[in-house]
């Protein structure tokens, strides 16, 4: 798919002759060493393989900073992993597509346990998370920094947006929070309570992560957020229990976690 048909970008970078797009909207942040906002970048760029035959359309995304600020209502809070997930995620809702992020250690640059694979429909089309600690201290950067990119011709064609009336009925929302083991995935856990809520789950996220005083060592506490939309009458609690029951039976199944009290 040609770059044109996709989003207008803020920025556009010259051909770059090898190597991938991303690492070259890291060197800048070494002059912002104290970043006390949030800063985003999506560039647009050609990238060519090592013997310059192949030239590829990239998008790539960099997010750093601060997300909060210091509030009554809210805790400063910087950048995570979540924050440009959900970036790439709102950009590819624009044409109608949706990607699985897929757990992925080994790639190089990017911190194991905060990266991931972008997959669309069957295609590995880009990768996400990140900056290692080392890149950072190489050029100086004291915070941290989250990168994406997406290989823009591996996309399949955008599609139509679809709408749906409204409910006329309320949804509801159930919050369930489980210990779980360090090593269990995100998206293990959102896709195992979505798959056992059926139609009536419209949207499942994760909220809060918490791994300090209470929680036994090699363990995380996460809370997931599950909402229930009927389509033609209001759930009564007994339902909405059911529900509840049938989630965490198949999130504890497949992930190993236990509810907590």
């Amino acid at each position: 798919m040609h770059a044109q048909r996709h989003a207008a970008l803020q920025h556009h970078v010259p051909r770059q002759e090898q190597g991938a797009l991303v690492p070259q909207r890291h060197q800048p942040l070494g002059h912002e060493r104290a970043l006390e906002q949030l800063l985003g970048l999506a560039e647009q760029g050609v990238v060519c393989d090592a013997d310059l035959a192949i030239e590829r359309d990239w998008l790539g995304w960099l997010m750093a900073g601060e997300v909060q600020a210091d509030a009554w209502y809210a805790p400063a809070r910087t950048v995570d992993f979540f924050d440009l997930k959900g970036a790439v995620e709102d950009w590819l809702a624009r044409m109608g597509l949706s990607a699985r992020f897929v757990a992925d250690d080994g790639m190089q640059g990017l911190q194991a346990g905060q990266s991931a694979r972008i997959v669309v429909g069957r295609s590995e089309v880009g990768r996400i998370g990140r900056v290692h600690r080392e890149v950072c201290d190489f050029y100086g950067i004291e915070v941290p920094v989250f990168v994406a990119e997406v290989q823009l011709g591996g996309l399949p064609a955008a599609k139509a947006p679809k709408f749906a009336a409204l409910p006329e009925v309320p949804g509801s929302w159930r919050d369930l929070v489980f210990l779980f083991d360090r090593h269990v995935k995100a998206e293990d856990i959102v896709n195992s309570a979505v798959k056992a809520g059926g139609r009536l789950v419209t949207e499942a996220r994760i909220f809060d992560r918490y791994t300090g005083k209470g929680v036994p060592e090699g363990k995380k506490s996460l809370a997931i957020s599950v909402r229930l939309q009927p389509k033609d009458k209001t759930l009564t609690d007994a339902e909405i229990d059911a529900v509840a029951e049938k989630i965490v039976a198949a999130v504890t199944k497949a992930t190993g976690g236990t509810l907590r009290a």
